[in-house]
């Protein structure tokens, strides 16, 4: 039986075309990452932090800097370095990693990729 809570106590229902935008990503890869990763906390962190800037970026493949990834799930730059050669070895994610001059680096290219399932029908 679903469980109604009184109107007073109700709170207000996502409208999923109104209330934009959404941040995708698909559940494999979180299970995935839980089976496969240490720290999947951390992991799972980082990989929100590079569907979110997908997202906003309203394309799988796009440039982003170590700071803005770190910053956005909230890790150290050393955690996140650590957690992206996880997804990048479990097949979740493709990383360009750009050149690095003396006083420039640009962002690295990361693509995100489709989780395979071994669900049979």
């Amino acid at each position: 039986m679903k469980y109604t809570p009184p109107p007073e106590s109700r709170p207000i229902e996502r409208d999923m075309t109104r209330d934009k935008p959404w941040a995708w990503f698909q559940k494999a890869a979180l299970n995935k990452i839980r089976s496969q990763c240490d720290d999947a906390k951390s992991a799972i962190a980082v990989y929100l932090a590079l569907c979110e800037i997908a997202s906003d970026e309203q394309s799988n493949n796009f440039r982003a800097s170590m700071d803005k990834i770190a910053a956005k799930c909230c890790l150290s730059r050393r955690t996140v370095f650590s957690k992206l050669n996880e997804l990048e070895f479990n097949g979740l994610v493709e990383i360009h990693r750009s050149a690095t001059n003396e006083n420039f680096k640009m962002p690295s290219a990361y693509i995100l990729l489709r989780c395979e399932t071994n669900a049979r029908p």
